[in-house]
């Protein structure tokens, strides 16, 4: 994570942000070291979230680096933006493929938590990293809910 700064009550933060909107990369990391919480936002709203090849490089790489911080506690993924969550892989990225027609690689596989080796950074002494994904309806009574 690159750029620290002071929260309101002098919490250290880290923030990241990718390329955004239509150019590239769109992912915003934040990491709150006080309250342990790490906020992943898919941030290509005008694309409805979707994840381009540089985003998903992003995501292996944000669930890498938490893998080594032992002040992450829980993950937030969200999405940018009122209209969608995540719709998936971005249809107009240009995906390369093997050359056989029985053998299809796909870019998603590897953006989890769990292909990323997190679940096997698990320290029993204490609290569980337990990734969270937020509600992706709009009603601010809902709480964050686990992903498993």
């Amino acid at each position: 994570m690159s750029g620290a700064e002071a929260g309101p009550e002098g919490a250290a933060r880290e923030a990241r942000t990718g390329a955004g909107g239509a150019t590239g990369g769109g992912l915003a990391v934040s990491v709150d070291k006080d309250t342990g919480v790490a906020v992943l936002t898919l941030d290509r709203p005008d694309r409805l979230n979707a994840v381009d090849l540089a985003t998903a490089a992003e995501l292996v790489a944000a669930w890498r680096a938490f893998r080594f911080d032992d002040t992450v506690r829980a993950v937030v993924v969200t999405g940018a933006g009122r209209r969608a969550f995540c719709t998936g892989i971005d249809r107009a990225a240009d995906v390369p493929q093997p050359g056989s027609p029985y053998m299809v690689d796909d870019p998603l596989a590897t953006i989890g938590p769990k292909a990323n080796d997190l679940w096997n950074a698990f320290d029993f002494t204490q609290p569980p990293r337990a990734p969270v994904i937020e509600d992706p309806w709009p009603w601010p009574t809902r709480a964050p809910r686990p992903l498993f």
